[in-house]
């Protein structure tokens, strides 16, 4: 039974069933700290089989795509409801540190994945306003872009995935956010 036959880009509900599934067993297999992510062990975990696993996602790179671009969307979240430049600092690099998959999707290539671009362009109009008032509230220096902030913000997140404990991610946060104050 499909959602809408008529409509292509709409998939069958087993396939959307399908498709959380194994986002979800790749969630399961990163946080046990499976960083391999073969496609066998992501359908052993999902329980299903391989070719299944293939259908949705044909490489690793596009199942850390996928998570990335969840990640994405839930960032756009955490930035819309920021008070700040401090709060913006505290809350993205908090929500950032645990985020697989979502430096594949900054560094993606748009014409691969023009949904992750739209969503990135999002992400780079609200950096930009967040960016352009903490500025002149001189919060944030004046040869700060919002494309710096936000290549900041990808070095912060490999860095601090990389730390062992919040005392060293905090140290990374204060570090980021004085390093952009004038």
């Amino acid at each position: 039974m499909t959602i809408a036959a008529n409509h292509p880009n709409e998939q069958r509900i087993d396939a959307v069933r399908n498709h959380s599934k194994i986002l979800k067993a790749v969630r399961q297999l990163l946080a046990t700290g499976n960083q391999t992510l073969s496609m066998n062990g992501v359908a052993k975990q999902a329980r299903m089989g391989v070719g299944t696993v293939y259908r949705h996602f044909p490489t690793r790179h596009a199942l850390l795509v996928a998570l990335g671009t969840e990640a994405l969307e839930e960032l756009i979240i955490v930035v819309q409801n920021v008070t700040g430049i401090e709060d913006y600092i505290q809350k993205v690099s908090d929500y950032l540190c645990d985020q697989i998959g979502l430096i594949e999707v900054l560094q993606s290539d748009q014409q691969i994945y023009p949904h992750t671009f739209t969503l990135q362009a999002k992400l780079q109009s609200l950096n930009e306003t967040l960016l352009t008032q903490a500025q002149k509230e001189h919060k944030v220096r004046s040869d700060i872009s919002a494309k710096d902030l936000h290549n900041l913000l990808c070095v912060f997140m490999m860095a601090a995935q990389t730390a062992q404990n919040p005392e060293t991610r905090e140290l990374y946060s204060t570090v980021l956010l004085r390093g952009i104050s004038p």
